[in-house]
């Protein structure tokens, strides 16, 4: 009887059985035979060899392998999270900051694009509002969107309910009007209470009536 040829969901599961009952040898001492497994998934003793000895076509399949294909990312897992920690540290001052200035500030050192850090954040669970995408805004504007922030976050808990995961998340905003990075749903904002105090300081009022004229 010739090899018969064994599709890719077939030599998986040959992987799959193998690799746990290896580990199940590794960490409690279970024999195992190899021969069980090639009668467990249907497969001959010489196919289930064969199988094993070639490395599988997809590196999801095979924990040995590192993962070679596609462009590296520009921004790993250590740049974004010092990114985050800017963030959460200058609470309002770091959600405001332009992408370029969370890396000069954040000491990332690369050419990254304003759309890649956008994409990497958005990852993360970040998001901007599109007012952000405003570099300015009237004075008249400005004070209405602050107006319409302060009254939500008087009128929404910022603490959470019991049994609820989580409060409500504040929109803030500063003398020019613009909405900042808002956290990931269901994760505290350690100075949502710093940055409510910051839109209510004589700074910002004083910069909203400047804008007005008020003297």
């Amino acid at each position: 009887m010739g090899y018969k040829h064994h599709q890719t969901p077939t030599k998986a599961r040959v992987h799959g059985a193998y690799e746990f009952a290896r580990l199940q040898k590794l960490h409690y001492g279970c024999p195992f035979y190899k021969n069980d497994i090639f009668r467990a998934t249907g497969v001959s003793r010489s196919s289930g060899y064969k199988i094993l000895r070639d490395y599988p076509r997809t590196f999801h399949n095979n924990s040995f392998v590192d993962e070679t294909r596609g462009r590296k990312r520009k921004l790993d897992d250590e740049d974004l999270n010092k990114i985050e920690k800017l963030i959460w540290e200058h609470g309002l001052e770091g959600k405001s900051l332009p992408y370029q200035w969370l890396l000069t500030e954040s000491g990332i050192e690369k050419e990254v694009a304003n759309r890649t850090v956008l994409r990497a954040l958005v990852q993360r669970g970040w998001k901007r509002c599109s007012t952000c995408q405003k570099s300015f805004v009237n004075a008249k504007l400005a004070e209405k969107q602050c107006e319409e922030a302060r009254n939500s976050a008087e009128d929404t808990p910022t603490t959470p309910k019991k049994g609820s995961s989580g409060g409500a998340k504040t929109k803030v905003c500063g003398p020019c009007g613009g909405f900042q990075l808002q956290p990931p749903a269901g994760d505290p904002d350690p100075h949502a209470e710093r940055d409510e105090a910051v839109n209510d300081s004589p700074l910002a009022s004083s910069a909203l009536s400047d804008e007005r004229g008020d003297h």
